[in-house]
């Protein structure tokens, strides 16, 4: 499941994990405090997991789900030769159909013309670590254990792609892509 690191003043250090549910619709998971969910509640790409959940009141994207990550329990890995297959039939190439029904959540297929990594300044790289430390310094309704000090990445990663839509352009802000970095 991706995820995507969020600095949120209501919830904490959290990330947005996007799943699949059992019809096949994709969803979107927040928050989820994964850093410091317990062992047996942490879950990896391609882990099959059952939780309870709300439809979020300041949230009305069709996909969003609240979770209660005390309810996460792993239940599963899907098998290595589902892997290529499960996703396959769920790529789309352009974003633009995908608003029009009203999807905010989707696979691309695209061709990527450019990924850039630009050093951050100084003065950014302090700002963020601020920004974090201010977060484990505050009282946290998910926090079960103490966190491991998060440190920054020291670059900034951008990238341009063409698809159905035409070229556009992004910044990567999946935690994942950090923590590729660090090892």
């Amino acid at each position: 499941m991706p995820a995507l690191l969020s600095r949120a003043q209501r919830h904490g250090e959290t990330v947005c994990c996007a799943g699949i549910d059992p019809n096949g619709n994709w969803i979107r998971l927040y928050p989820v405090s994964f850093r410091s969910l317990d062992e047996g509640k942490k879950f990896a790409r391609w882990d099959r997991i059952r939780f309870r959940w709300l439809l979020p009141q300041d949230d009305r994207r069709p996909e969003s789900r609240r979770v209660d990550q005390n309810s996460v329990r792993v239940l599963g890995r899907l098998v290595e030769s589902e892997r290529q297959r499960f996703p396959a039939d769920r790529i789309v190439t352009g974003l633009g159909v995908e608003r029009e029904a009203g999807r905010s959540l989707a696979l691309l297929r695209a061709r990527i013309i450019d990924f850039t990594d630009e050093p951050k300044s100084k003065d950014d790289l302090e700002k963020e670590a601020a920004r974090f430390a201010a977060l484990r310094r505050q009282a946290d309704l998910f926090k079960t254990k103490p966190m491991i000090p998060y440190r920054p990445c020291p670059f900034r990663f951008e990238y341009r792609y063409e698809c159905d839509d035409g070229l556009r352009e992004g910044t990567c802000q999946d935690w994942e892509l950090e923590a590729t970095f660090f090892r």
